[in-house]
């Protein structure tokens, strides 16, 4: 069983790209063009696919953002559309189209069997967090009821093997780096100055904490835990959306590219080749 299609919309830096497959098949072309992506877009879902269903399998930053004011909460919704056949007339065995049952849609005309493959990843406002939905359709783009075994069976059918070398830079932008550390810990400001920063932090903190009324819930019930144990202070719990010390605030130091459209990504979301600081 093998995959012959690929077809991606608002992926990463991808908007739409449709992919027709080989028995070989080679990606090539300059850092940040998009190898790494295509690759990463079947690997997210067929690696998923073989320990089960997910609330979620993208993250804000695989969401393709058209401007450096988008978000990923706004970005339209993710595609990966994987298409699976036959090469001719019954190549795939009876038994594995019985085990696969209808997610397998089979060409009057051709004879030939199909199967596709479809994840959405969106923004829900209701639930206020980011969701998978895992889909087969019908020759029609239409979806087909199935259970979790059959897609178990898929990827047992279709296995995937997914072997990376990046050369990943950002590791050295880190609190252990071998030369990044050194930069860290050179920064001193004088004190006058840090209380000045630490106060503004702390109101920075206080305002985005303030956001969420439902974590001043947790606040109390975490405090409330905290009975059990003495303590000198009133009011132990402390929740922190910012580092509210210097000290902690440069440990954390991260190093952005932006993209050509502007879009501030990390160091270690960009292409799987080669990066120089």
């Amino acid at each position: 069983m093998k995959l012959i299609d690929i077809t991606i919309k608002n992926f990463r830096g991808i908007r739409h790209v449709c992919l027709l497959l080989d028995d070989i098949t080679v990606l090539y072309g300059e850092n940040n063009t998009g190898k790494s992506t295509i690759l990463d877009a079947v690997r997210l879902v067929m690696t998923h696919s073989l320990v089960g269903h997910r609330d979620n399998i993208f993250t804000e930053y695989d969401f393709h953002l058209t401007d450096s004011n988008s978000t990923p909460q706004d970005a339209d919704p993710i595609s990966i559309n994987l298409h699976f056949a036959e090469k001719f007339e019954d190549e795939w065995e009876e038994s594995i189209i019985q085990q696969l049952d209808n997610i397998v849609q089979l060409d009057p005309e051709t004879g030939i069997h199909h199967i596709w493959l479809s994840v959405r990843g969106f923004y829900s406002h209701e639930l206020a967090s980011f969701k998978s939905q895992y889909m087969f359709l019908n020759e029609q783009n239409e979806e087909i009821k199935y259970n979790n075994i059959q897609l178990y069976t898929l990827a047992r059918f279709c296995p995937l093997f997914f072997l990376s070398a990046l050369r990943d830079s950002s590791k050295e932008f880190g609190q252990r780096g071998q030369f990044w550390s050194d930069f860290l810990k050179s920064i001193q400001l004088p004190d006058e100055e840090r209380e000045k920063l630490e106060e503004n932090l702390r109101q920075v903190n206080t305002s985005v904490i303030s956001a969420n009324k439902g974590l001043k819930s947790v606040s109390e019930k975490i405090t409330e835990s905290c009975q059990m144990v003495l303590l000198d202070d009133s009011n132990p719990v402390v929740l922190e959306a910012v580092p509210t010390r210097i000290f902690d605030l440069v440990k954390n130091i991260h190093v952005f590219i932006r993209s050509h459209n502007g879009v501030k990504l990390p160091l270690h979301r960009h292409g799987g080749g080669e990066k120089e600081p």
